[in-house]
């Protein structure tokens, strides 16, 4: 008798968005320079990928950054590289913690676009066309003004997420001079601590700072711990005085 499932015999989707096909030639030299760049119709860029990290290379990817770009396979032989359709994404900082949601970029409209993959002093470029689904009544009217929102947003979600870095560098600057000072500089420590607050309760403004993520948001017996906890979202920026402070915070 039979049962339901392949096992190791079922299928694979194929990748999802624009897929390109290419091969790395086995006399190339070490240290050549690879890389897939995605350009828009005007021939702007969107996104670029660099090589894989090879074998003993625990270099980590980029510390605050929403997707890891290194995607691209470098060695000799036919390879096939798939690009989501994501433009970039928001910038996070340490501990961050999202219950809902994710970083990741908006996605990129209908059109026309190009796939460049350079290798040392050459380059071979690809026209790809990204097409609406024929089931939406969207126009690209529609697509943009939805991405150029989204753009918005991240911009807004990256531009608080550096403010929380550079706030919590501040407040550890606050605090190692707090621990400097002498007995008979009172004055400045107390000043130093009330900065430090101040500062605390303009993060505070700008994100949940109490989350914890002792366990996973959906719990092992199927509940979703989600429903049982408070806004654990970072606050988009937003005028008055949180919005305010931001904005000093980002031109200093």
């Amino acid at each position: 008798g039979g049962g339901w499932g392949g096992g190791g015999q079922s299928g694979k989707n194929p990748p999802s968005g624009i897929v390109v096909n290419y091969q790395i030639p086995d006399d190339l030299e070490a240290g050549t320079e690879i890389r897939i760049d995605i350009l828009d119709a005007a021939g702007e860029l969107v996104m670029s990928f660099t090589p894989k990290p090879g074998e003993g290379d625990d270099t980590p990817k980029p510390k605050y950054a929403a997707e890891d770009l290194r995607q691209v396979d470098v060695e000799p032989g036919l390879h096939r590289f798939a690009w989501n359709l994501r433009y970039p994404g928001a910038e996070s900082f340490d501990d961050m913690i999202l219950w809902n949601g994710g970083l990741r970029g908006p996605r990129a409209v209908p059109g026309d676009y190009q796939v460049k993959l350079v290798v040392g002093e050459s380059s071979a470029v690809v026209p790809a066309t990204v097409l609406a689904d024929p089931r939406t009544s969207a126009t690209p009217e529609d697509f943009q003004a939805q991405f150029d929102f989204l753009v918005q947003v991240r911009d807004d979600l990256t531009r608080a997420h550096k403010a929380i870095r550079q706030l919590r560098r501040m407040r550890g600057q606050l605090g190692d001079l707090r621990g400097r000072v002498d007995d008979d500089e009172a004055s400045v420590s107390v000043a130093a601590q009330e900065l430090e607050d101040a500062l605390t309760e303009v993060e505070k403004e700008l994100y949940q700072t109490q989350n914890q993520a002792r366990r996973s948001p959906v719990e092992e017996d199927g509940r979703d711990a989600r429903r049982e906890a408070p806004d654990h979202q970072p606050r988009r920026p937003r005028s008055g005085p949180a919005g305010r402070d931001l904005g000093r915070l980002s031109s200093s």
